[in-house]
C-alpha cells in the first residue's frame, strides 16, 4: 500500500493510482462514406498492462512479410479494406490481414480494463455549431471526443474511484487546440456555463489536465485504439463482416449508449 500526493492535492491510498486512456479518431473524410465520427481506445492500468501490450503488440507486427516496405505498425483501416500499404502485393493477402487482425482483437479483450469510446452522428450538426469550428469534421472530431470524455470520467467514478485518469490522444495538428480548449470547459464547468451541465458526471474530477498527443509510432498502444476506433465507427455503419473483429472486444465495453433505440443498443450490456 502507498500514500502519494494527487495531482490536485491530498492523497490518494492504493497500489493502482493512475489510469492512462490510449485514444485514436475515425470518422473524418466524406460523410457519405463516414457518417459516423468516433473517438475510442483503451482505458489501461500503466502499471501492470502497458509493458504485456506493448510486447504483445510487437510480436504481431513482427509477423509482417519481410518486404513490407511502409512503417511497421498496424493500420486498421487499410488492414481491413486491403488498401493503402496493405494491398494484396509484397507478401499481403486478405487471409494473413484478417489473421493478424483477430490478434489485435484478442490482445484488446484481454486488458483488464474497458474499450471506451463516444461517437458523433455527423449527419446531426446543426448549422449554428459549426460557428465555434473551422471545418466540419473538427467539430464532429471535438464532438466525439467530448462524449468519449464523458464516458471515461462516468467509468473512473464508478469503477476506479481511489484513481486518477490521463488522456493520450493520437496528435493531429489541425485540431488538438480545438480538443483542449473543450476539455478545459468540461474541467470548469458550471451550471452557469452550460444548460446541460450535470454534477453527476462533470465538471471532470477524475481525469487530470488536459490531452496529450503522440504520434502512433513514439506511443505503440495508439494502434490498439486505432483498432478500436475502426471496428465501432463500422458495427455503427451496421458492417456485416466487422462481427468478426466486434465480437472479442463487445466484453470490454462496460459502459456505453445501452438504451433502445441507440445504433448500438444490446440488451446485453458487455458487463463481466
Amino acid at each position: 500500500m502507498i500514500k502519494a500526493p494527487a495531482f490536485g492535492g491530498g492523497f490518494l491510498h492504493r497500489s493502482k493510482l493512475v489510469r492512462i486512456a490510449y485514444l485514436d479518431e475515425t470518422g473524418l473524410s466524406s460523410m457519405e462514406q463516414e457518417p459516423y465520427t468516433v473517438v475510442a481506445g483503451l482505458l489501461l492500468n500503466g502499471d501492470e498492462e502497458m509493458i504485456r501490450l506493448e510486447k504483445n503488440l510487437a510480436e504481431i507486427v513482427a509477423q509482417f512479410p519481410e518486404n513490407h516496405e511502409e512503417k511497421r505498425f498496424i493500420h486498421t483501416a487499410q488492414m481491413y479494406g486491403g488498401y493503402g500499404a496493405f494491398k494484396d502485393r509484397n507478401g499481403w493477402n486478405r487471409d494473413l490481414r484478417f489473421r493478424l487482425l483477430d490478434e489485435v482483437a484478442n490482445l484488446v479483450a484481454s486488458i483488464e480494463g474497458p474499450v471506451v469510446y463516444g461517437f458523433y452522428k455527423r449527419a446531426q450538426m446543426h448549422p449554428e455549431e459549426l460557428g465555434f469550428f473551422k471545418t466540419e469534421p473538427q467539430a464532429s472530431h471535438v464532438r466525439a471526443a467530448a462524449n468519449c470524455t464523458i464516458l471515461i470520467e462516468r467509468t473512473m467514478r464508478e469503477h476506479y474511484a481511489d484513481e486518477v485518469a490521463l488522456l493520450v490522444m493520437e496528435n493531429h495538428n489541425e485540431n488538438r487546440t480545438a480538443l483542449k480548449d473543450q476539455h478545459r470547459f468540461f474541467a470548469n464547468v458550471t451550471p452557469e456555463t452550460f444548460d446541460g451541465f450535470d454534477p453527476r458526471i462533470l465538471p471532470l474530477k477524475k481525469i487530470k489536465g488536459t490531452p496529450m498527443f503522440e504520434d502512433k509510432s513514439d506511443a505503440s498502444l495508439l494502434q490498439l485504439a486505432d483498432f478500436c476506433a475502426v471496428v465501432i465507427k463500422r458495427q455503427l455503419m451496421k458492417d456485416k463482416w466487422i462481427e468478426r473483429f466486434f465480437g472479442p472486444i463487445r466484453k470490454r465495453i462496460w459502459i456505453g449508449y445501452n438504451t433502445p433505440g441507440h445504433p448500438m443498443w444490446d440488451p446485453w450490456e458487455g458487463v463481466d
